[in-house]
């Protein structure tokens, strides 16, 4: 797992320099959302049974099958899909969807059945979820007040 991390944190740091962009990010000179310029995105999530990762690639949530390789496409659409979480019971995987900017909402995928249903619909920002270890609660970044 180490390994694939650092791997994409190489592959991710050189795409930034290839365009421009310093390795390490400088502090915002005009204000603005610390996120903006010293986030980085949570790494693919295990599957319970250890046989796979949910990791967010293009815009979509992909299943890599560790054993073959594969990759299958599992959550796509018009939405920016991150930050995939899967439930303990590995019957479910939770995302941030990202509607252009518009919205930013979490949305959960049924393994099984391929159905995508909001979690989330507000006027607020949802990022970053992660299931309980029992998996009855999610924990996840807002900007929702108390």
């Amino acid at each position: 797992m180490r390994r694939l991390i650092v791997a994409a944190w190489w592959a991710v740091s050189a795409w930034g320099q290839q365009y421009g962009y310093q390795a390490i990010y400088p502090a915002a000179k005009q204000g603005g959302q610390y996120m903006h310029n010293y986030y980085i995105p949570p790494a693919p999530s295990w599957s319970p049974d250890g046989k796979s990762l949910a990791i967010a690639m293009q815009g979509s949530i992909w299943r890599i099958d560790i054993a073959t390789g594969v990759a299958t496409e599992l959550m796509v659409g018009r939405k920016y899909y991150s930050s995939p979480d899967w439930s303990p019971d590995g019957r479910w995987i939770v995302a941030t969807a990202d509607d252009d900017g518009g919205t930013i909402q979490l949305e959960v995928l049924n393994v099984e059945t391929g159905e995508v249903r909001p979690l989330t619909s507000d006027d607020q920002i949802y990022l970053d979820p992660v299931f309980s270890p029992d998996g009855q609660s999610l924990a996840y970044v807002s900007t929702r007040p108390n």
